[in-house]
């Protein structure tokens, strides 16, 4: 099949879009309006073009939607992983690094609501074998709508873009957490440092 147990990861092959994927349902986020932390562990294998790291919403750019991409689809020497949020109105890039194939990366995805009722959204990306922070992408949603909201539209994915054009990735996710809170700088780094095994 497009979707293996391999060495203790789940492996998307990336062979066929819509089934290299693996769906985390609608109900993933807390409804309270609390925040959460999305944290993972990911290999990427090959260069597929946007292929997604995770994404929830729509996906279809006039409702909401938040993803983060491995690459924003250029060349593997000027890519940039890509983290978006449909009703900010911007797009964020990383400015230093893509997240190019055969390297293990901790990702953690932190939604965290504001007075102003708006969520400021970040993208830590990590190497997961020295903990060093490769990039933090950040962006604020507008007022108005939760994360819950988002996943509720169509679901969260891991690797599966809800945009037509945008293939399923090559990769092994070694472990995935749904923290039912936002997490600190410091907490992401602990979390990636301890590694995927350990709770």
């Amino acid at each position: 099949g497009d979707v293996d147990l391999e060495d203790s990861a789940v492996r998307l092959k990336g062979t066929s879009r819509g089934t290299s994927c693996v769906n985390l349902g609608t109900t993933l986020l807390p409804t309270d309006g609390r925040g959460a932390t999305i944290g993972l562990w990911v290999t990427p294998i090959t260069y597929k073009s946007w292929a997604r790291v995770i994404a929830f919403g729509s996906g279809n750019g006039t409702v909401k939607d938040i993803y983060l991409s491995f690459n924003n689809g250029k060349s593997t020497d000027d890519a940039r992983s890509h983290f978006r949020i449909y009703g900010s109105g911007t797009d964020e890039y990383a400015k230093n690094i893509a997240m190019p194939p055969g390297r293990t990366y901790h990702v953690a995805v932190v939604l965290d609501p504001q007075l102003d009722g708006r969520f400021l959204n970040t993208a830590y990306i990590s190497d997961a074998a020295t903990g060093e922070l490769l990039e933090a992408i950040q962006e604020a949603s507008n007022v108005g709508w939760t994360p819950a909201e988002v996943a509720q539209e169509n679901g969260c994915w891991l690797g599966h873009s809800n945009s037509s054009s945008n293939p399923d990735p090559d990769a092994r996710y070694h472990e995935v957490r749904i923290h039912h809170r936002p997490m600190s700088a410091a907490q992401v780094q602990a979390s990636c440092l301890a590694g995927p095994d350990a709770v």
